[in-house]
């Protein structure tokens, strides 16, 4: 099952959910527990290929400037489902932050060899972007 699966996902967690009010349900939540239906993948890969991807993709990018990196899928293709979007985040304090400036903090060859690794092990994922939206008006997490 994917997230393109919208109708059984729903008969999936009405089953496992029975006594929930649906108007009634958050975001956060309702993430969880779709992520853990039985048989529920995020992308058709095995969940250690995808814990492999996110290692790579903290091990390419470290850095002590760095306070935070993650890899977004969006569903955003021409001939594949997904593009991958990476942000970083240089910041003390989270409530304010920009990313780490390519050339400076994060060197262009690392971030190509990024990307000719997710796009050559990732056959779903058609581009790989480097998101440069400062905190404000950006978050930390992806919404």
């Amino acid at each position: 099952m994917k997230w393109t699966d919208i109708n059984d996902i729903a008969i999936e967690l009405a089953d496992a959910h029975p006594d929930k009010n649906p108007l009634q349900i958050n975001f956060v939540d309702l993430c969880g527990w779709v992520l853990g239906l039985p048989g529920f993948d995020i992308v058709g890969l095995p969940d250690s290929a995808v814990k492999e991807s996110r290692e790579r993709v903290r091990t390419a990018l470290a850095s002590k400037q760095i306070a935070q990196t993650f890899v977004v899928l969006i569903p955003l293709g021409k001939d594949k489902p997904y593009s991958a979007v990476i942000r970083t985040f240089v910041t003390g304090d989270f409530m304010t932050g920009k990313p780490a400036a390519v050339g400076k903090i994060v060197q262009p060859q690392q971030l190509k060899e990024l990307t000719q690794g997710i796009l050559k092990d990732f056959n779903e994922i058609q581009a790989v972007f480097y998101d440069v939206t400062t905190k404000p008006p950006a978050t930390c997490e992806w919404e």
